[in-house]
């Protein structure tokens, strides 16, 4: 993970950070059946599939969808700017992209991928200066 942090002149706050997670597969086989991590004989058949079950967390339709994460990156962005700061404490405005994408381990039907863009947006108040 890598970051920087800037304050382009006072009240506000920009940064940038970026990471990426990785984990080697750990797998075998007994009497036929696939065991461990990121086993290649595990069943990703379903995993591209849509259901109501896929978003209640509920089982793939039509296979299954083991699907063990094998990479996350991350890069993320945002600022903080303050509104007001005195007697009566600080506001702060804030805003943050971040696009996180996660790759899983090959499996028989693939290897899932997917990425998500997130926007976040807050406005805080601390009631000490």
């Amino acid at each position: 993970m890598a970051g920087l942090v800037a304050h382009p002149w006072e009240g506000l706050d920009v940064y940038g950070y970026a990471g990426i997670e990785q984990v080697n597969a750990r797998s075998f086989n007994v009497d036929g059946a696939p065991f461990g991590y990121g086993n290649p004989n595990f069943n990703n058949t379903g995993c591209l599939l849509v259901s109501a079950g896929s978003f209640a967390g509920g089982p793939a339709p039509l296979g299954g969808c083991v699907a063990n994460t094998r990479r996350l990156f991350e890069i993320t962005g945002g600022f903080w700017q303050n509104l007001y700061k005195g007697n009566y404490g600080r506001v702060a405005v804030g805003a943050e992209y971040a696009f996180v994408r996660k790759e899983a381990f090959d499996g028989i039907g693939g290897a899932p991928e997917t990425d998500n863009n997130i926007v976040l947006t807050s406005l805080r108040y601390y009631p000490w200066p």
